[in-house]
């Protein structure tokens, strides 16, 4: 559990930690460099044998954190945590006892609850649940709710899978794309995680960086590929994955590139083929519906 300046919040998010039903757990909190009163409440805790304190003489940043709490874990799992949202009491039984029977799946994460700043619940939080297609989607964004995660911590050390703390903003959506590109993860029904939205969120206040940063995880999983691209196709591709306005003619150009990528793909198998076709032809459909709702418009206008 990182934390910066998390006050507010991290009293509630730790003892929805230490009341699971599931006990056998070390609770890692690092402090990153709070300014604020966080480590107060955080020393609050200390008499359970089960948390451990680690404090940060300064910010280096959330992943960083992250980073650091993963290379002194050293129990059978690693679930994510963050010091702003709220585990339900059965969560870690329930994703360990997933990963206990689902021998070949390396990791974790579930579906959730929308909360405010009361904790009250506000929505619903949905996530996919098909292997397979999971992988493809990721293509397009990261489709896990990262905090509801539980890893193999073997899986993670032998392949040397860390957060790359230079993406800034959307490392949790990169370390995900490795993670199953060497093994399986899947999202489970049960909604085990209340996930809180406020205006300190990253995605709340560094929107367009985070866009920018999952921008170069995409083009990261579109360059295994291994086909040459112009930059026109590659911003096209970015486009059509964020799902903005494409014109006809864009649209045109997007299908040639798309179609070089399945036949790419039949080779090199990252893929099933059927699957990867079907999910960029859904994709063209959305956007070539969006572009002639938009020419209808304009026709309409024009009479």
């Amino acid at each position: 559990m990182p934390c910066f300046n998390g006050e507010k919040y991290i009293g509630r998010s730790i003892e929805s930690i230490l009341s699971q039903t599931f006990d056998s757990l070390e609770l890692i909190i690092i402090n990153d460099g709070s300014t604020d009163e966080s480590e107060r409440t955080i020393s609050s805790y200390l008499k359970d044998p089960r948390v451990k304190y680690h404090a940060l003489e300064k910010n280096m940043g959330n992943y960083y954190a992250r980073n650091y709490g993963m290379k002194l874990a050293t129990a059978k799992y690693i679930a994510v945590m963050d010091a702003d949202d709220i585990a339900d009491s059965n969560r870690l039984q329930i994703a360990f006892d997933f990963l206990e029977c689902h021998k070949r799946v390396g990791a974790v994460g579930s579906q959730g609850f929308w909360i405010d700043t009361e904790d009250k619940i506000i929505g619903n939080l949905n996530k996919p649940y098909h292997t397979r297609r999971l992988n493809m989607l990721l293509l397009k964004n990261n489709f896990t709710l990262h905090p509801s995660l539980m890893f193999r911590n073997t899986l993670l050390k032998r392949n040397n899978l860390y957060y790359n703390e230079r993406l800034r903003y959307s490392a949790d959506y990169d370390f995900v794309v490795r993670c199953s590109q060497y093994f399986r993860i899947e999202n489970i029904p049960n909604r085990i995680i209340k996930y809180r939205m406020h205006s300190e969120q990253i995605s709340s206040k560094r929107k367009q960086e985070q866009t920018a940063f999952a921008n170069e995880v995409r083009f990261m999983q579109l360059k295994r590929f291994g086909i040459n691209m112009s930059d026109e196709e590659i911003n096209l591709y970015q486009q059509l994955m964020r799902e903005d306005h494409l014109t006809v003619a864009e649209i045109n150009v997007l299908l040639e590139f798309l179609n070089r990528i399945v036949e790419s793909n039949k080779k090199l198998r990252l893929y099933p083929t059927s699957h990867l076709f079907n999910f960029f032809q859904l994709l063209l459909s959305k956007a070539y519906h969006k572009a002639i709702t938009v020419i209808d418009k304009l026709s309409y206008s024009d009479r």
